[in-house]
């Protein structure tokens, strides 16, 4: 059983005052991969203080979860952002990246994973409460994402994707969308994932989602904690 940190979305829907939430369905799917969840607090520190956090709460795999959008890229819709956040998840990538800790960006999180790398975003409309087919790209991908089919059907909850022209320069696309979108990517060589559907929102959890959350936490090579 391995300990996996799931970052968390802010809202401020609670009397005006920050929170930190997150869906009750990463529970149940962390369950069924028979690990254990831990909701990661988005800490309000400088990046040394983050990361050191991090060291101490004994992570072996680190899961970006969806909500918010991106600050500074405009109205979403009525989505709220939240740079507290985004500073956190910053450092948490950074720290993980360095530590060898497989990291999945899911929805917002495969966005931000894309902008802290290097990449960029687009607007997009009809994309958020639909579903639509995606293709798998061609060629060999990371060993987490042999598991997605030729095509597949995915869920879609987001106002900003990945275009080809956007990718950052250390991600490899995974699968596209009908318009020629990324929806899945990696980073060669490492542990690292990020999907715009959400693992977590289907019911029953598709095998094939399970079978790429049970790769990637399982190839991570953990450095030595502080």
């Amino acid at each position: 059983m391995k300990r996996i940190g799931v970052t968390q979305r802010v809202s401020d829907g609670f009397h005006g005052q920050p929170h930190d939430c997150l869906d009750q369905a990463w529970a149940d799917l962390a369950e069924a991969l028979g690990h254990d969840l831990a909701p990661l607090p988005n800490l309000g520190a400088p990046e040394a203080e983050i990361c050191g956090w991090l060291d101490r709460q004994g992570l072996d795999a680190l899961i970006l979860s969806g909500g918010n959008d991106i600050a500074g890229l405009g109205d979403a819709a009525g989505s709220q952002t939240s740079p507290r956040r985004d500073a956190f998840e910053r450092a948490a990538i950074g720290w993980a990246r360095r530590r060898g800790v497989p990291l999945l960006g899911v929805c917002r999180g495969m966005q931000f994973l894309n902008v802290v790398l290097g990449g960029s975003l687009v607007r997009v409309e009809g994309h958020a409460g639909t579903r639509h087919v995606l293709t798998r790209a061609p060629g060999r991908l990371a060993d987490c994402l042999a598991s997605l089919p030729e095509r597949f059907e995915a869920n879609s909850f987001h106002n900003f994707a990945v275009a080809p022209d956007g990718l950052a320069p250390a991600l490899a696309p995974a699968a596209f969308d009908e318009a020629g979108l990324i929806e899945a990517v990696f980073v060669p060589g490492e542990p690292v994932a990020g999907v715009m559907w959400h693992p977590e929102r289907e019911r029953p959890f598709g095998a094939a989602d399970l079978a790429l959350l049970s790769s990637l936490i399982d190839q991570g090579t953990v450095s030595p904690r502080s």
